[in-house]
């Protein structure tokens, strides 16, 4: 996942800068390629990931599916 999370947390920010553009904020376009930003968004993107995860142990736990 390290290898892969560096270029989805770019394309990411991409979309988020676009969608905030196109909504008619103003955005400076290099935002998406602000490394302290790559970082927040990395670990925005790691954080959500352990949630779906425990989400999904919980759902699991919750109605028998890891028997």
């Amino acid at each position: 996942m390290n290898d892969l999370a560096g270029p989805l947390s770019r394309v990411g920010l991409r979309y988020v800068v676009g969608f905030l553009a196109a909504k008619g904020y103003n955005v400076d376009p290099s935002t998406a390629t602000d490394p302290d930003i790559q970082q927040l968004a990395y670990f925005l993107m790691a954080g959500g990931l352990a949630f779906l995860s425990e989400g999904w142990w919980y759902l699991a736990r919750k109605h028998g599916w890891g028997q």
